[in-house]
């Protein structure tokens, strides 16, 4: 087995593990990667679509998102977000990670 299939499948099997919705989206809003339970709620289609055009109702970002900035490097947070999925709210849990 090569490195980079062994570093796929851990990775894969990492996220597969977490029980709860999560992905991870670079600094454009692009979805990149979808571990299974959040697959469950939006679908493997919408890897590689603008976080907000999937998760929002409205299609815009989220009020507060880290990524419209300033970004310090490791900056943690998280915020409670409306509007998601059909009018739920969920709190968002980031790490951003150079």
């Amino acid at each position: 087995m090569g490195i980079h299939r062994c570093y796929h499948l851990f990775n894969q099997n990492t996220l597969s593990a977490i029980p709860f919705a999560m992905d991870i989206v670079a600094e454009n809003f692009t979805l990149l990667c979808l571990n299974e339970e959040m697959q469950g709620r939006i679908g493997p289609d919408a890897l590689g679509r603008k976080c907000y055009a999937v998760l929002r109702d409205d299609g815009t970002p989220c009020p507060n998102c880290p990524w419209l900035g300033p970004l310090e490097p490791d900056q943690r947070g998280s915020l409670e977000v409306d509007g998601i999925l059909g009018a739920k709210s969920f709190r968002i849990t980031y790490r951003l990670i150079e």
